[in-house]
């Protein structure tokens, strides 16, 4: 029983201090279409990787409808197939964008998925995220 007693004890203890650690910021954030319409708060310097589904193959793809100005995209966006594909031709997978929030502000990060010929077609799906970057002064 005394050694239950010292197991939870233990277990409390380092529970505890993982919860009052102080939490540093990650260098980068992630975005996916699971966080659509949900909001994000990045400190100066942040990366924020955002990665949406879709299928390039079906002449569909993903295009930045809207960018705040204190983001800048690092490089293009990158397909990366699906691991279970096989890297069949045609097969779905993910495009990766990298931003990097390079001055504070708030505003839209708005995507859209579409067939670039379909200009008078709404897109099949669109993806919005409020984003913020707080001053390098503010506190966490």
């Amino acid at each position: 029983m005394k050694v239950l007693h010292i197991i939870v004890g233990s277990l409390f203890l380092t529970l505890l201090a993982a919860c009052v650690s102080p939490q540093q910021p990650s260098a980068q954030e992630r975005l996916n279409a699971d966080h659509n319409s949900q909001s994000i708060t990045l400190s100066l310097g942040q990366t924020l990787t955002i990665s949406l589904p879709g299928n390039p193959g079906t002449g569909f793809q993903w295009e930045i409808t809207r960018m705040p100005p204190f983001l800048a995209q690092e490089g293009t966006p990158e397909f990366r197939p699906d691991d279970s594909s096989g890297q069949r031709v045609g097969a779905g997978g993910l495009t990766v964008w990298h931003m990097k929030a390079n001055a504070p502000g708030s505003g839209a990060l708005d995507f859209a998925y579409r067939r670039a010929w379909e200009k008078e077609v709404p897109p099949a799906k669109t993806i919005h995220y409020e984003i913020r970057v707080r001053p390098s002064s503010e506190p966490e």
